[in-house]
């Protein structure tokens, strides 16, 4: 969320749009995310610094206009009325592509932010995979109530998911 706070502050006046790619961009370009298109957006709107939200979702919000891209063209920076991106300045790849915000940065429209020290979203993944791993391999006895329900609802949703159960 500092990075929102950082484009909102760049600059006096400014109406900060977050663009939130939907599932199917986001899981080809990325992979697979804890949170839905949904409830990415969903989280991002109710952020102090952010005025509108992109996104294909319906039925949040007026703000919620249409998809955003993985790769922001000229054309949909003009068609919005956009001046600036805001994204840390480490090169981002995608596919064949090297850095997806070299285009906005040969225009001039590129605003680099810091990322926040010490959080990250694969770092959050991999300590929630770790803590399913660590539940799911103590015996019923040693945990609680709430484990033991949360435990059962993990092992539901591994079915549901892979049709199976691997534990």
């Amino acid at each position: 969320m500092r990075q929102l706070e950082q484009a909102k502050r760049a600059f006096p006046n400014v109406y900060l749009l977050v663009g939130i790619p939907n599932d199917e961009i986001t899981h080809r370009e990325k992979g697979v995310t804890v949170m839905n298109e949904r409830e990415r957006a969903e989280s991002v709107r109710h952020c102090k610094w952010v005025d509108e939200v992109l996104s294909t979702s319906t039925g949040l919000t007026q703000q919620v206009l249409e998809n955003a891209p993985w790769v922001v063209t000229p054309e949909f920076l003009e068609k919005h009325k956009i001046d600036y991106v805001a994204h840390d300045d480490l090169p981002y790849g995608s596919g064949d592509v090297a850095d997806i915000y070299e285009p906005v940065k040969k225009l001039g429209k590129f605003l680099p932010t810091k990322r926040t020290e010490g959080v990250s979203s694969s770092d959050i993944i991999t300590r929630c995979y770790a803590f399913c791993l660590k539940l799911l391999s103590r015996p019923e006895n040693d945990k609680t109530k709430t484990e033991n329900n949360r435990s059962q609802e993990l092992k539901d949703a591994e079915i549901k998911v892979l049709g199976k159960s691997v534990g």
